[in-house]
């Protein structure tokens, strides 16, 4: 949980920004806590890691993990795997799905090479790289 810091939550902002950046351009698509970690670090953040369960969260991966410990039932989570599937994987007929990876095509490669040439203006960016 990340809490005022004398200012040094605005700085961790913009250092996460910026790695943001690079792992982006080079391909690092998961993982955002990398990014995160390191710009705590970077600062000088402190960050607690309280666990609240302030809201109930169904994340496919985690549960399947949990259901191979044994520390969560299969039945009782049915109703969300199915739910998870839906979202994740609409019907949809062939065409549909042509223009929709067409279109995630080109707008991953959209972003990338605008990510690409704010990197390239962002002297920050740059300065993490001098030494």
């Amino acid at each position: 949980m990340l809490r005022r810091q004398s200012g040094k939550e605005v700085e961790f902002f913009r250092v996460w920004k910026t790695l943001s950046y690079l792992f982006e351009s080079e391909g690092l698509y998961s993982g955002e806590g990398y990014a995160m970690g390191l710009a705590a670090s970077k600062v000088g953040l402190n960050f607690g890691f309280d666990r609240t369960e302030l809201f109930d969260f169904f994340k496919d991966k985690i549960e399947k993990q949990k259901i191979k410990q044994g520390k969560s039932e299969p039945a009782d989570k049915t109703k969300y795997f199915e739910e998870h599937k839906t979202i994740e994987y609409p019907q949809q007929n062939l065409m549909s799905k042509a223009i929709s990876k067409m279109a995630d095509k080109l707008n991953f490669y959209y972003r990338l090479l605008r990510l690409r040439r704010q990197r390239e203006q962002d002297e920050e960016f740059k300065s993490l790289f001098k030494k």
